[in-house]
This record gives structure tokens, sequence and C-alpha cells, in this order.
């Protein structure tokens, strides 16, 4: 203990009022007896009177979760499974998140959401009022509040629209003459080609009313 009341354990010139140092500097909180009325952790107070505090350990509990606590409410939990809340403390997945949660734009070369090995693939939202999905770095999909729009080529053995749909480019069909390729069920406009297989046929009208070939 040095004149500034610093206490050091395995140091004679301690930084702090209490610094442990060694090769291997490990404290040990050890709760014995029953864990059902017992802690094991770390109060930081935040008044004089330490009436109001964080605690991050071990609460009275008969288990072996870990927990980050401001007074009696839970804000971190971690199980003895690994798995982690944040906002419940009974996560059933690796993260459970009990509330909203917020994560940067992104981009389509970065997006917000991406996988480990395909870090240039996912969801993202660089535009207000917009969801986008990007693949290799390409916007293939975007979500507006009118509707939504696909970069690229589009296949589907059935494929329904009700309302406007606007083809900016062709459209084929490699479908048999009995197969619903495509269904509209308000609008079409096309500004490019719709290409039919020679198998195939356009039907105009609940009965097909009128053929195309």
């Amino acid at each position: 203990i040095d004149s500034s009341q610093n206490v050091g354990i395995g140091t004679t010139s301690p930084n702090s009022i209490l610094e442990v140092s060694n090769t291997t500097a490990e404290i040990i909180v050890n709760r014995q007896g029953n864990w059902a009325s017992g802690t094991a952790g770390i109060k930081f107070a935040t008044n004089n009177a330490a009436t109001d505090y964080w605690t991050l350990g071990m609460q009275p509990l008969t288990n072996n979760h870990f927990y980050l606590k401001k007074n009696a409410a839970t804000y971190l939990t971690v199980l003895d499974t690994g798995n982690v809340g944040i906002g419940t403390t009974s996560p059933g997945s690796k993260l459970q998140v009990a509330g909203e949660i917020r994560v940067a734009d992104g981009n389509k070369g970065a997006p917000s959401y991406s996988f480990t090995s395909d870090t240039n693939t996912g969801m993202y939202s660089d535009v207000a009022d917009q969801i986008k999905f990007g693949v290799g770095g390409d916007q293939r999909l975007r979500v507006t509040s009118t509707g939504i729009t696909v970069t690229g080529t589009v296949t589907t053995t059935d494929l329904a629209v009700s309302g406007v749909a606007s083809v900016d480019g062709g459209f084929t069909s490699n479908g048999g003459n009995t197969m619903n390729l495509l269904t509209i069920t308000s609008n079409l406009t096309c500004q490019g080609n719709i290409t039919v297989q020679d198998s195939d046929k356009i039907l105009i009208g609940n009965s097909g009313d009128l053929e195309l070939y």
C-alpha cells in the first residue's frame, strides 16, 4: 500500500486503487454455497451511496448465466450455452434481441447484412424508403412503396402479377403451351420484345378468346 492508499498485488508501484501484476494476472470470483441466494460479480456504483449501479457477473440464480444489469434491469444475458440475449433473459438462438436494431445503410458493394464468405452479397438501404438486395456487388432487387424492380433475368415456372407489370427489355417464354408462364391481372407494359417459342402461344381472355401463335 503506497502513500496514496493504492494497493498493489505483485507490484510495489500500483497505478490505481487496486493493481494486480503478474505473468498471469487473473482474479477469481468464486461463488460457493447456495447459488440461488448468492452473487458473483462486480458492481460499479454511479453515486456515493452506491444505490445506483451497474452489475457485471452472475446473479442469485441456480445457473451459470452471465448478466449485465443496471440496478434491477437486465440489459445483456449470456447463457451457459453461449446464447446471447439483449433485452431478453432467455435467448433461444446465438443472438436474440428484444427491440429495435439499427445498422449502417450499406451499399451494393458492402451491404448492411452480408455473409462471412460473401461480403458483397446481401441486403442494404442506401436510399430512404427502399430496401435493396445485391449479389456479387451489383443491385438485383429493389423494393419501394410502389413496387418491386428486378435487374437481370427472372427465371420462374409460374409468375403472377396483380397490378401493372413493366418489362424494360424483352420477355421470353420457354414454357409449353399448357403452362401459364406469366399471368397479368391488370396492365403489361413492355419496352422491348416479347418472344414466344414455336410450341407456345399467347392467350388473351379468361378462356383464350384471342390466341397468338
